[in-house]
């Protein structure tokens, strides 16, 4: 769900699951306290419980892909293995909870080319929480909020007009057909 708000928040991940011990203690814990978070789920894992996989979706929780086996060095992974571990997870987590995954968190933070294309390719976008506007997509949070701010800034600084616009329409022709963050990176 989304949250507009101008106090500071957190966006709590619960990784590596579902995981039969600390799952159920967990969204017991989170619906004490009516908190949501974003379960980062192993494609395995689910394969293994995917009745969790369904509570944590009935909970009203969102869903990430963490791959099929999380492979620490994914990064380093040929194309082919990677697209397997994403693409094998995405559709394993959709099956078990009839929601696709519109996250990727990669194992331990690797991140490559091929990485990128995979979880692009399925459609996983990043949002992002911004101070007093919420949850927005980057392409929302370039064109509608940090250009006017960056066009405003630079004419208080005296950059002439055609400068200005010759600049920030670079940065608002990659946000419009939302070329950023993993996108960008497949080009």
């Amino acid at each position: 769900r989304a949250l507009a708000t101008t106090e500071p928040v957190v966006w709590l991940t619960i990784d590596d699951g579902p995981q039969p011990e600390w799952t159920p203690k967990m969204l017991d814990l989170l619906a004490e306290f009516d908190v949501q978070a974003t379960f980062s789920l192993i494609g395995m894992q689910v394969k293994l419980f995917p009745k969790l996989a369904e509570r944590i979706v009935r909970a009203g929780h969102q869903l990430c892909n963490h791959t099929m086996t999380h492979p620490l060095d994914i990064a380093s992974l040929s194309r082919k293995k990677v697209d397997r571990e994403i693409t094998e997870a995405h559709d394993r987590i959709g099956h078990a909870t009839g929601i696709a995954p519109k996250f990727f968190r990669s194992p331990g933070g690797a991140w490559s080319h091929a990485v990128f294309h995979s979880a692009a390719r399925h459609g996983m976008d990043a949002q992002l929480y911004w101070p007093g506007h919420g949850h927005v997509t980057p392409d929302e949070l370039v064109l509608r909020r940090l250009l006017p701010l960056a066009h405003e800034g630079l004419r208080k600084w005296g950059v002439a007009a055609e400068v200005r616009d010759r600049f920030l329409g670079v940065i608002a022709g990659r946000a419009k057909p939302r070329r950023h963050g993993s996108t960008g990176q497949v080009g």
